[in-house]
C-alpha cells in the first residue's frame, strides 16, 4: 500500500492505459450501484474495482470486482 501513496501518478497512468476504474467503499459488502453502472458505460471502463476493507475479493459482475483493500497492493502490481 505504502508504494500506491508514494507514487499517485501510478494509479491515473493505470487507469488510462487499461481503462480501469477505482472506487472506495466503507461497507465490508460493496454493491454495483446505477451511478457506477453510468459510470462505468460513460467511461467505457474495462473493469472497475470496489475496494473494501473486508477480507475477501470477489466478483460481482462481468466487469466489477469488490477488492479487499489487503488486496489492492497485488492487483495494482498485476495491472501495471
Amino acid at each position: 500500500m505504502a508504494e500506491i501513496v508514494k507514487r499517485p501518478g501510478l494509479m491515473a497512468r493505470i487507469m488510462r492505459r487499461h481503462r480501469f476504474g477505482f472506487e472506495f467503499k466503507y461497507a465490508d459488502a460493496p454493491t454495483v450501484t446505477k451511478s457506477l453502472q453510468v459510470a462505468w458505460s460513460d467511461l467505457k471502463l474495462r473493469q472497475v474495482f470496489l475496494v473494501h476493507p473486508g477480507k475477501k475479493s470477489y466478483a460481482l459482475n462481468e466487469w466489477a470486482q469488490a477488492l479487499s483493500v489487503e488486496d489492492l497492493r497485488r492487483q495494482v502490481k498485476k495491472i501495471a
